[in-house]
Order: C-alpha cells, then sequence, then structure tokens
C-alpha cells in the first residue's frame, strides 16, 4: 500500500507498519492486531472502523476508534463527538 500522504510504499517491520516518510505504527494496539481492513483506513481516511476487541491495562475488553490527529494517533470512543 503506498502513503496517501507522501506516496512511499508502507512496510510491515518488526511489529510495525513505517512509511519512511510520515509515520510509525505499531501493529498492536490495546492488545489487538490490527488488521488490514482497520490499518488500510487508518492509513488512507484517518480512522478505523470501529474496533471491539482492545483490551486494557486491567484485562476488561473495550470497543472505539482509532484516529489520525496530526501526526498522533489517538483512540475516540463511540460516545465522544467528532
Amino acid at each position: 500500500m503506498k502513503c496517501p500522504r507522501c506516496g512511499s510504499f508502507v512496510r510491515e517491520e518488526a511489529g510495525y507498519y513505517i512509511c519512511k516518510n510520515c509515520f510509525i505504527m505499531k501493529k498492536e494496539v490495546y492488545g489487538t492486531t490490527l488488521t488490514e481492513r482497520e490499518r488500510r483506513e487508518l492509513i488512507l481516511y484517518g480512522e478505523t472502523p470501529l474496533i471491539t476487541r482492545f483490551i486494557g491495562r486491567n484485562g476488561e475488553r473495550f470497543h472505539g476508534y482509532l484516529c489520525k490527529v496530526g501526526e498522533h494517533i489517538v483512540l475516540r470512543f463511540p460516545s465522544m463527538k467528532r
């Protein structure tokens, strides 16, 4: 897949997705590995579909969206307004 920002190829390496010019993103976030679809939508559109399999520090499951905000990836809960 190509980076929508700079056109470089996004590569997979040692637990990360990497665009040499724009970002480094961990494969595993909040105890879950992103699917191809989730990764693609985050990179191309700036937000994943709803992910229902996150695991918190206390071991409890929760759901939310991953969103790009500037250079950062943040967690947005379904009840939060955009």
